[in-house]
């Protein structure tokens, strides 16, 4: 009983700072962990401060501009780097920074658009996703098409006002699909603008391909985007 006594009273003692060894490590990795988390969130912070930095300085040099057409390629620009600003400034606000919130990002995004438009016309939109969030990866890309797309639609096919609504859900087996779609008449055809060229481009980055079909109730563009998401 004496010797069945040491050797539970050392089992106990064993166990003991077994555990006080891994509960110790995992205080150090949470640690590590939250010091990770607040140096990104730092860095998206930087980003979206210096990306602000650019928006001032384009701005700055568009009023000595003369040509209303420059002036209107600048102000693509702006909404352009503004949207990436958006992306940063939603990691920032996050505290997982492994994915983001698409229906709050497009919502805010949109919005946003449709308010610094110089055009004074009245545009309503809706988004419908099943998504819940994307990647970050996924994300830049995919706000900018958005971001052509509402241009876009403003500019060309809304005359006093205009609807546009968003889809978006997963597909069965890997990304997702996004319908855009306005009830615009549009007033030309754009054909390969630099704007379209650019969707082509970041459809491209996300693997994906799209239609645009045009009918009486508006113009539809289909994408089918097969970058992975996160779950």
């Amino acid at each position: 009983m004496y010797q069945f006594s040491l050797v539970l009273r050392q089992a106990v003692k064993s166990n003991t700072e077994a555990f006080d060894e891994l509960k110790k490590g995992k205080q150090i990795e949470e640690h590590q962990n939250k010091e990770k988390t607040v140096l990104l969130q730092e860095i998206h912070h930087r980003v979206k401060n210096n990306l602000q930095v650019i928006v001032s300085l384009l701005r700055m040099q568009s009023r000595d501009i003369d040509s209303e057409e420059t002036r209107k390629s600048f102000e693509e620009a702006i909404n352009r780097v503004l949207t990436m600003s958006l992306i940063h400034q939603k990691m920032y606000e996050k505290e997982s920074l492994v994915d983001i919130d698409i229906k709050d990002y497009l919502n805010t995004l949109i919005q946003n658009l449709i308010d610094s438009s110089s055009i004074d016309k009245k545009v309503d939109f809706k988004i419908d996703s099943t998504l819940k969030s994307v990647s970050a990866k996924s994300i830049v890309p995919l706000g900018l098409i958005i971001n052509e797309l509402v241009s876009n639609s403003i500019k060309h096919a809304f005359k006093e006002s205009g609807r546009i609504e968003l889809t978006l859900k997963p597909r069965e087996r890997l990304g997702f699909s996004m319908i855009y779609f306005d009830n615009g008449k549009w007033k030309e055809n754009n054909g390969k603008t630099f704007g379209t060229q650019l969707i082509e481009t970041f459809t491209e980055q996300l693997e994906g391909t799209y239609e645009r079909t045009i009918s009486d109730s508006g113009t539809t563009y289909h994408f089918n985007l097969t970058e992975e998401l996160q779950d």
